[in-house]
């Protein structure tokens, strides 16, 4: 189905079964960049009937609320702005991102910024506005202005988009999704964005259901709340999956980012097998998420797309970066072992794979990688030695056959 948009629904709608509907709409929203994704969440979360089910007058009533992932935040970047403490030369003006909402601004400065993020920005505690007015003695007033200010936060573009791939000149700038920062000897993840930090929408079927039973919604507003959660469920998906992809990659490479950044600086050839050189990346493909998410190759892939983390010494790279072959992960221990003069023989690195990192390679593709790693004078040495190794073996074997 080329070209395929949701647009087509009504009309292919009776060609295929609703599980495939759904593929078919999943795919479509994984392939939207962040800047639309933002766009679906604002007009989702804008809607009268999402506020009404998130914010209602009667907590009775709350069927929707937001559940953060474990080990995230917003990404340090991010609190430095709360708290008013970016330098002058930053790319970021508080004042000037929310010029409409100074006073706002200056009461999340007066509650503190573990207030506003636990009262507002994640939103996590089941409180109506005057139990949050009277715990931190402000206004009813002042917490719907702070509300509306941490709706606007969570909508904001703080991901500095820049290019890093060079393939073609239209490329995409690859949005940067969060950092990975350090948290005791722990990594968490770090977001940009406000709406990747509140986290997933939890839906209370329970209560979706007694207050069908009790008449509370009208036909038309049923309608709609289905439509509604059917979106809920699209953008919980990828955040979801967007989630575990990062976590997968923070818990394989933490060898690179626990790394000094001298050793980087160097370059990966003089990092000696040091942590957070592009040595101590392990294996892990687009194949290997697939299979521990339980989701379709193609999933992952567009989950992945357009995208990259910041490291914690401040340096942009791409999810793609971290996702590396067999092969890769040979090759960079193979040229690791070349520069720290280890002179091994092929059958021995074949037995130093199989037990040090329980890869089973034969001394022939060994060979082939080592090949692939020597640059053009040591090509052309080995090429030389081989030509003068068989010329003594021509040479001894003619003087055998004249002592005879």
């Amino acid at each position: 189905m080329p070209g395929l948009s949701l647009g087509a629904g009504a009309h292919i709608g009776a060609k295929v079964t609703p599980q495939v509907w759904g593929r078919v709409k999943l795919s479509h929203f994984m392939e939207l960049g962040e800047d639309e994704f933002r766009q679906a969440i604002g007009q989702l979360e804008e809607s009268p009937l999402f506020k009404r089910l998130i914010s209602p007058d009667n907590l009775e009533d709350k069927i929707i609320c937001r559940q953060r992932f474990p080990d995230t935040d917003l990404t340090h970047h991010c609190r430095e702005l709360i708290e008013g403490r970016i330098a002058a030369d930053a790319p970021f003006d508080w004042a000037a991102l929310f010029q409409e909402r100074q006073g706002a601004v200056q009461e999340a400065k007066k509650i503190g910024l573990e207030n506003f993020k636990r009262f507002f920005l994640y939103a996590g505690e089941s409180l109506s506005p005057g139990e949050i007015a009277r715990a931190l003695k402000i206004t009813p007033e002042a917490v719907k202005t702070l509300r509306a200010l941490a709706d606007d936060f969570c909508l904001l573009d703080l991901s500095h988009p820049t290019v890093i791939s060079s393939r073609s000149a239209a490329a995409i700038p690859d949005a940067m999704i969060a950092s990975v920062e350090k948290k005791g000897w722990k990594f968490r993840i770090g977001y940009f964005a406000g709406h990747y930090a509140r986290g997933h929408y939890v839906i209370d079927y329970k209560r979706l259901y007694q207050a069908k039973l009790q008449n509370r919604f009208s036909k038309g507003e049923l309608r709609d709340i289905q439509r509604l959660i059917t979106k809920i469920e699209l953008i919980n998906t990828r955040q979801t999956i967007l989630y575990q992809i990062l976590k997968i990659l923070i818990e394989t490479q933490t060898d690179y980012f626990r790394g000094s950044p001298a050793g980087r600086a160097a370059g990966p050839r003089s990092t000696g097998g040091a942590r957070g050189g592009e040595e101590s990346l392990k294996p892990l493909t687009q194949q290997d998420l697939a299979r521990r998410l339980g989701v379709n190759r193609s999933t992952v892939n567009r989950a992945i797309r357009h995208k990259s983390l910041e490291t914690p010494w401040e340096e942009q790279k791409t999810l793609r970066f971290f996702l590396i072959n067999r092969k890769r992960f040979v090759k960079n221990i193979l040229s690791r072992m070349k520069d720290s003069n280890g002179g091994h023989a092929d059958e021995a690195l074949a037995g130093i794979f199989g037990k040090n990192y329980g890869i089973k390679l034969a001394r022939r593709t060994i060979c082939a990688y080592r090949h692939e790693l020597m640059t053009k004078d040591e090509r052309r040495r080995t090429k030389d030695e081989g030509r003068k190794i068989e010329s003594s073996i021509v040479l001894a074997k003619r003087s055998s056959i004249v002592h005879r």
